[in-house]
Parts: structure tokens; sequence; C-alpha cells
């Protein structure tokens, strides 16, 4: 794993390079390591599994991100304000690493998550048209931010079923939902 850096001290924002290859296995890339590097057009994330928050954030130029079958977890920003992120990369607008479903760009008011996604990253459906999602059965765990700013979503259906949520359903359990304070093993008071 890498050290993880902290804003204004990012190691790699101004190397000269243009493409990077990552190789290896079971590679974490640090929270903020290449934020803001202009320099960057192309990576290869072979062996990566986790990208860390914002480590790739406000890499402008950077559109092209190949060899990332090993991606298993992309974290907050992690690839925000790049131009891969805002790219189309095929016909259901879904951009995806790996087994993460990193952003929905389609225009589209249905949108599917394939089968083979475990992961639903945070902001992958904020802002955009998407009236009816459909999702599969399997385990797939979504950010607790995947749906923020998105207020278009009436519809979400269980692939291979006939099962749906709407937008009352969850309006409904909301309602139920009671406020709960918890104390963790360090001592912390978690509330929600």
């Amino acid at each position: 794993k890498m050290t993880e850096y902290k804003p204004g001290n990012y190691p790699w924002s101004e190397i000269p390079y243009t493409s990077i290859a990552f190789e290896g296995s079971d590679i974490e890339i640090a929270e903020s390591a290449f934020a803001d590097n202009n320099h960057l057009f192309e990576v290869s994330f072979s062996g990566v599994t986790v990208i860390g928050m914002n480590a790739f954030n406000g890499c402008d130029n950077l559109n092209t991100i190949n060899d990332h079958s090993s991606v298993i977890w992309v974290m907050n920003g992690a690839l925000e304000n790049t131009g891969w992120i805002t790219k189309r990369h095929d016909d259901t607008g879904l951009n995806v690493l790996g087994s993460v479903l990193v952003k929905y760009i389609g225009t589209s008011e249905m949108a599917e998550i394939p089968e083979n996604i475990t992961y639903v990253a945070d902001r992958a459906f904020s802002e955009n048209r998407c009236k009816i999602l459909c999702v599969p059965e399997t385990d797939v765990i979504y950010s607790g931010s995947a749906f923020i700013n998105n207020t278009s979503i009436e519809h979400i259906r269980f692939k291979g079923t006939e099962r749906e949520i709407t937008a009352d359903d969850f309006k409904e359990a909301a309602k139920q939902c009671t406020e709960n304070t918890l104390i963790d093993a360090s001592g912390n008071k978690v509330t929600g």
C-alpha cells in the first residue's frame, strides 16, 4: 500500500510522465497520490485493487484507463475532474473499472447494472436523467452517496423478477426509521 498524502503534498502531481503503468498484485493507490497531475493522459491499472480517495482527482487530461479488470474498490472522488469520468466508453453510458460501477453518464431514462458489478461508487448516479434502474439480485454494495443529488430515479427493478422499489417505498421506509446511538470498540459515539 502506498503512503497516504494530504492536500498540497501530492508526490506525483508534477511528474512529467504522460503514461503510468502499475504492475503487480493487490496494489492500493493512496489517497491524493496523483491529484492535480495534468501531465497524465493514460494509466494502466494492472494489479490495482483499490484506488484511494481523490487519487487522480483533477487530472484533467487523464482520458484513457487500461487493464483495469483487477479493480474492486474506487474511493470517493478518485477519478473526479478527469477526462475519463466525463467520457462515454460504450453505448450503456456506464463507466466501469473492473467490478466497480464508477459513473453513469448515459442519457437514457433507464439504466441496467451488469451482473459482474460488486460495488457502485460514490456519486455514480448523481445528477442524471435515469428514472428506472435495473439492478441484479446478486450482492452489490452501494456507496452511501451513490445516489446523492439524484432526484430522477423513480423505480428500482430487480432483474429477472417482477419486484421493484419505488420512490414512495423509500419515503415510507424512512418514516419508519428511528435514530440509534451506538458506542464502537474505541468508545466513539455513532449515531444514525
